[in-house]
């Protein structure tokens, strides 16, 4: 018996502040089981999806980019040695 990944999901907690993977009740709110603090690695691909993005052609590459969803917007903007070397 394998993963059923539709019931993994990126959780945060609001206590200490650290995201994780894990499963969540029918209600969506407690988490049944999770994983170790996994912010940094979530953090770091959302970077890189965003930057993919600029790479693609999807915003201006020396400026910033936007993410709109639901829950808010999230801007990156690429270091400035990132600039420079797409220019």
């Amino acid at each position: 018996m394998g993963i059923k990944w539709d019931n993994i999901k990126v959780l945060h907690c609001s206590i200490t502040n650290n995201m994780v993977l894990g499963k969540t009740d029918k209600s969506g709110r407690i988490a049944t089981d999770k994983s170790n603090d996994r912010t940094n690695e979530i953090i770091v691909a959302v970077m890189h999806y965003m930057d993919n993005e600029l790479k693609r052609g999807k915003g201006d590459p020396t400026d910033k980019f936007a993410i709109t969803c639901e829950a808010g917007r999230l801007i990156w903007e690429p270091k400035e040695a990132e600039r420079k070397v797409r220019e």
